[in-house]
């Protein structure tokens, strides 16, 4: 599971696009009164399913964390800090470790090392989670997982100069005569009438299918895939 969010996009967009701008992190996450600030971020990712990474990327004075989480009884191990095993305090109890790089802050699950790893051994080293991020394009919002029918990803875009939002839906196949079936499907699921992305343009690049569409809304798309309502999938 990957989520993100473009901060500094989203909050210049308006009320409904702000509202948007942490869905990069998890709710549980230390904010503020942690000496961290994710509304002034560049973007925010949060990644995994057991344990959890959240990055902050710009934006946060390391300074700042080590005090407020220090006041708060986070002690240091090398440059991470970590969370007071017995604490009533929900965010120290989801994400126990805390690492400043700069101006960024990564926030880990328990279980999470926090260590900085090659492009190689990254999430953006997996050639399938790569061709679906190259397909979702200049997205400001997104959200990536592996489902029953494999890895998909949606997003949504800016909107165009005629004011319309546009969303995206990239799904993953096993091969590129398996893309085009998926794409035939899709096709008549999104003729119906009643998909949430509407006007839909259904294309294959090899093995990735690309679902572009207008939609009311930038959540509409993360609505969909949350609650497994994408036509065709």
């Amino acid at each position: 599971m990957v989520r993100f969010s473009d901060t500094t996009a989203l909050n210049g967009l308006g009320a409904e696009w702000k509202a948007l701008a942490g869905y990069g992190t998890h709710s549980a996450s230390p904010g503020e009164g942690y000496g961290i600030n994710h509304t002034t971020a560049t973007y925010a990712v949060t990644a995994g399913t057991g344990p959890i990474v959240t990055v902050l990327a710009g934006g946060q004075d390391p300074a700042t964390v080590q005090a407020a989480l220090t006041a708060k009884g986070w002690t240091a191990d090398g440059d991470r800090l970590i969370a007071p095993k017995q604490s009533a305090d929900r965010a120290a109890g989801v994400y126990p470790v805390v690492r400043a790089i700069g101006s960024d802050v990564l926030i880990g699950s328990a279980g999470a090392t926090l260590d900085v790893v090659s492009a190689a051994r990254s999430l953006a080293g997996d050639p399938v989670p790569r061709s679906l991020a190259d397909c979702l394009g200049g997205v400001v919002v997104a959200h990536y997982a592996s489902t029953a029918t494999g890895a998909v990803a949606v997003g949504t875009l800016r909107p165009s100069s005629d004011a319309k939002i546009h969303a995206v839906v990239c799904s993953a196949a096993a091969s590129p005569a398996a893309a085009e079936q998926s794409a035939a499907a899709q096709r008549t699921a999104y003729g119906s009438g009643t998909a949430p992305l509407a006007n839909a343009t259904v294309t294959v690049t090899g093995s990735v299918v690309r679902v572009d569409g207008v939609v009311t809304g930038p959540k509409v798309v993360l609505d969909a895939f949350t609650r497994s309502a994408l036509p065709g999938l």
